[in-house]
């Protein structure tokens, strides 16, 4: 179910909905998120997401990917695949990376916060 964790919505309105970005990954890690638990309370917030915000796709961002990958496995410090794609995205784009994943998403080199 979508819920306003953080503050999300007062930060969206401070910013501007016209300046804020999802993730294609996301919407597949919500898409995912239904199919398994059947809950059809979460049943549309793929599509709430997608009318709310813009869609980024990831095809542009891969080669920065591929960069963070290399860095990231050298340094020993992997973290999970979409979250590699999610954060090399925001890099590419040059976008503020808002999560409370802080643990994982800090490790990737000029990300936004």
């Amino acid at each position: 179910m979508l819920q306003d964790k953080f503050g999300v919505a007062n930060h969206v309105r401070r910013v501007g909905r016209c300046n804020c970005y999802v993730s294609e990954l996301t919407i597949a890690e919500l898409l995912y998120g239904y199919a398994y638990c059947q809950d059809p309370r979460n049943e549309h917030d793929a599509e709430k997401i997608e009318e709310i915000f813009k869609v980024v796709p990831i095809y542009d961002s891969l080669t920065t990917y591929a960069e963070v990958k290399a860095h990231l496995r050298r340094a020993g410090q992997l973290i999970e695949e979409f979250d590699m794609l999610i954060g090399s995205s925001a890099v590419h784009h040059g976008y503020v990376m808002v999560t409370e994943n802080l643990d994982h998403f800090e490790r990737i080199p000029d990300i936004r916060d």
